[in-house]
């Protein structure tokens, strides 16, 4: 449960650490690793949330909730423009150099390689921080703040989120399914084909969406 959890036993208001920055830091830190080491994503947001949502008296973090969480939407939405940005200018050109079954061999490990904490926290993360900042701000009657966040959700949820979920995930899961070892030359050039283009396609959509979705939640700071 979340309130047996110690990252939420450390930062709760009648928590002695709260009074110790150092403390505080220590068992911040002490959590992240151990998300990071048992690749749990779950506890791995958990800290970050509990530790910038939790803290109160503290040097280091006097900010309002609103703007924490404001942070971690830009942050996060940062976080995966940048990574399918350097996907596109690095990965997807390295690729295309490859021959088929290079090719396919690298794609089904990059896409066993990208399930981990790190991933999930901001990609999965963001269907739930983009939405509750939109609504904090709302309420707040903050409505500038509120109409960039809510588009930057709707953006990433349609057309970064979406078009993963319905676009790159089958295609990844048709190429999970392909034995390589077993596959004759020509199906292994047919797969590539079927695959390629097409995850291309997809992958350029997100990125072009997650990289508007970033850039309009940043609006309200220029």
């Amino acid at each position: 449960m979340v309130s047996n959890h110690p990252t939420y036993a450390a930062f709760t208001h009648n928590s002695p650490l709260t009074a110790n920055r150092s403390s505080i830091i220590i068992t911040f830190t002490v959590n992240l690793i151990g998300s990071f080491l048992f690749k749990d994503s779950v506890h791995l947001l958990l800290s970050v949330l509990f530790y910038f949502t939790f803290i109160q008296g503290s040097t280091f973090v006097k900010m309002k909730r609103m703007k924490v969480l404001l942070f971690l939407a830009i942050l996060f939405s940062g976080l995966v423009a940048g990574l399918v940005y350097a996907y596109s200018c690095s990965v997807n050109t390295g690729l295309k150099k490859l021959d088929d079954a290079e090719f396919l061999t690298a794609m089904q490990s990059i896409n066993i390689a990208i399930q981990n904490p790190l991933f999930f926290t901001s990609f999965m993360g963001l269907l739930v921080i983009f939405p509750v900042t939109a609504l904090k701000y709302y309420h707040a009657g903050a409505n500038t703040t509120f109409c960039l966040i809510l588009a930057s959700a709707a953006i990433y949820i349609v057309a970064v989120f979406g078009v993963t979920i319905l676009g790159n995930v089958p295609l990844n899961e048709t190429l999970a399914k392909f034995n390589l070892n077993e596959a004759s030359r020509k199906e292994v050039a047919s797969m590539r084909r079927l695959f390629e283009k097409p995850w291309n396609t997809f992958h350029t959509i997100r990125t072009i969406a997650s990289i508007i979705s970033f850039s309009v939640s940043i609006l309200q700071k220029i």
